[in-house]
């Protein structure tokens, strides 16, 4: 993809490494647009995130409250990939 990429890219259900399910939908937090709700087929979360769309290709931060706090996920540029700032990969489905 080219620059249409957004944060938009990273609503929809993904694979890590261990092959766990998550789903990523749009929330409202505290009242406020732009935020991410992110939780886990075995239980884990919600956990809740937000995209910088003014940076190319997007970023997604997200408060993993059960492993440690904030955490960054950059979206590859075909949009099929989580890379994040520890190591984890998430592939779309």
């Amino acid at each position: 993809m080219s620059n249409n990429l957004t944060a938009i890219g990273f609503v929809g259900e993904w694979k890590d490494l261990n092959g766990t399910l998550i789903t990523v939908v749009p929330t409202s937090f505290k009242g406020n647009e732009g935020y991410y709700e992110v939780k886990y087929s075995n239980g884990r979360g919600p956990f809740i995130g937000s995209s910088f769309t003014q940076i190319y290709p997007p970023v997604l931060d997200v408060d993993f409250t059960d492993d440690g706090g904030d955490k960054s996920g950059q979206l590859s540029e075909n949009g099929e990939l989580i890379k994040w700032n520890n190591g984890t990969e998430w592939r779309k489905l």
